[in-house]
């Protein structure tokens, strides 16, 4: 998003030929305002703030969207956690330092992620490598950081390794020789992503109610039995926030879905952006309008002109999602299988 507050409210304040902010306060009011446009826009359009990302999923079959969301939009299919093995020596560079698949680097590592730092280079000998959030480790003040890792052997022999499953929410980390200082390198860590893997399907769940009324039962077998792979979900417009998955997740299972839903929006000051699209800007700008003409709504006309603000608001959110229905790629499909339809019935 590339709108300015601060532009937005330039233009409410001429509007309101207050420039001066001297009966709106643009540090006041009028940001207070911005953001009820903002989430007002959220409810009234959800895919305005949509949002994709990979999910990790709970045990069972109810699955709720992450904390900053009000609805779910779409699942769209399965996904599995990157798994990548890094070749460690020990190369003097100024100093011995550990490089990576030969190159001395900052990494940047997933989210959910595991991660395998191979030691058993002869390189490797008297040099253990482990993580910290302090630049230099144990050199630097700091201590080892223990969440998601595990080590096995003896470093520049055998299958030594140190291995880590980065965290939801982990810190950026440096890895360090616990031996010798000045050897580590930087581990920046990154949104979970994954990697694609079978697609999922939105389906009745009155349906799937009638033909497996067991589904949610963590001991149901056969199709239903619960493991990591989802190929169903359902979604009920009454509860926006969670929906089920099928089968459901078996105890101990990995599973992880990518998701389309709508945020919150994030709250914006007068020197930040917007935080929902460009497009919807002029929207913003008419819903502050009516609030500030109804906070004086007592003087002639405002009260008028309050209410044309609030429906040139309305109309640009509502009009929006017409256009969006005119303009889908969607409908390229459609008209696909219509033409298919009627090619098999002879039409041409």
């Amino acid at each position: 998003m590339t709108v300015t507050v601060q532009s937005v409210l330039d233009r409410v304040q001429q509007t309101l030929q207050d420039t001066a902010g001297i009966r709106w306060s643009s540090t006041n009011e009028l940001v207070l305002w911005v953001n009820d446009a903002q989430r007002e826009i959220a409810l009234l359009k959800p895919d305005a703030t949509a949002t994709n990302a990979t999910v990790a999923l709970v045990e069972g079959t109810k699955q709720t969207i992450p904390d900053d969301g009000n609805r779910l939009l779409r699942v769209v299919r399965n996904m599995a956690m990157i798994e990548k093995t890094y070749t460690v020596t020990v190369v003097n560079d100024s100093g011995n330092k550990f490089y990576t698949d030969g190159s001395f680097q900052t990494l940047t590592l997933e989210e959910g992620g595991t991660y395998t730092f191979d030691q058993s280079h002869s390189s490797n000998s008297g040099h253990p490598l482990r993580f910290s959030t302090t630049a230099n480790g144990s050199h630097g003040g700091g201590s080892e950081y223990t969440t998601g890792v595990t080590t096995s052997g003896t470093p520049g022999s055998g299958t030594a390794f140190t291995k880590i499953t980065v965290a939801v929410g982990a810190p950026t980390l440096y890895t360090y020789c616990t031996q010798h200082a000045g050897m580590g390198f930087q581990v920046n860590t990154g949104t979970r992503v994954g990697t694609g893997k079978r697609a999922t399907r939105l389906v009745s769940r009155d349906s799937l109610d009638s033909i497996q009324p067991s589904w949610h039962d963590p001991t149901v077998k056969g199709d239903a039995k619960h493991g990591s792979l989802i190929k169903h979900y359902m979604y009920e417009d009454q509860n926006p926030r969670n929906y089920y998955v099928y089968p459901g997740v078996a105890s101990g299972a990995s599973s992880f879905l990518e998701i389309i839903y709508s945020a919150n929006p994030t709250t914006v000051a007068a020197n930040g952006n917007l935080d929902i699209p460009d497009v919807f800007a002029n929207a913003v700008m008419n819903y502050v309008l009516y609030m500030a003409y109804m906070k004086d709504s007592e003087f002639v006309g405002n009260q008028q002109r309050a209410s044309s603000h609030y429906n040139l608001f309305i109309t640009s959110v509502t009009g929006k999602s017409q256009i969006d229905l005119t303009t889908t790629p969607n409908l390229d499909a459609g008209n696909q299988a219509q033409a298919a339809a009627m090619r098999g019935m002879g039409v041409n």
